[in-house]
């Protein structure tokens, strides 16, 4: 199974490197070594700065990533301050929307996932699902 994980400057170290732990664990418990192939999928080629400083490699851009990607992960970051690479990964996204067969995001990765929703227009009961997913509705009060 391939999983695709975005990667972009000021993207969150811990949710990219966590998600592949994750997957690493889950394919050696079920003894499946090579059960995860992993893409690490960048706005552009070259080596991509975290938020803390830690480098990342892409395996690929967002113009050549592979079209068998079966989960597209999302994780938390710094908001991308270029208005056209934002709108570039914003319109990748909603095509990404129909590929792949789960986009999921981490943390803050989910004020992606609703960009790309409002760009696509894609109406009131998805947007009204992410809230749900959002949303914590506590049993009482919380007090500050």
């Amino acid at each position: 199974m391939r999983i695709g994980i975005l990667i972009f400057a000021g993207v969150h170290a811990l949710e990219v490197g966590g998600a592949l732990d994750v997957f690493y664990r889950a394919a050696q418990l079920a003894h499946q070594p090579a059960a995860y192939q992993f893409e690490l999928i960048g706005l552009q080629q070259g080596p991509v700065r975290a938020s803390n400083g830690m480098l990342f490699q892409p395996t690929c851009t967002i113009d050549a990533a592979p079209h068998d990607i079966d989960t597209l992960l999302l994780p938390g970051g710094m908001p991308l301050h270029e208005k056209a690479a934002r709108q570039r990964l914003i319109h990748w996204l909603v095509q990404q929307t129909a590929a792949v067969r789960r986009l999921r995001s981490i943390s803050s990765g989910t004020l992606l996932r609703a960009l790309s929703m409002v760009e696509e227009d894609l109406g009131a009961q998805i947007a009204s699902q992410t809230a749900r997913e959002l949303m914590i509705i506590p049993e009482r009060p919380i007090r500050v």
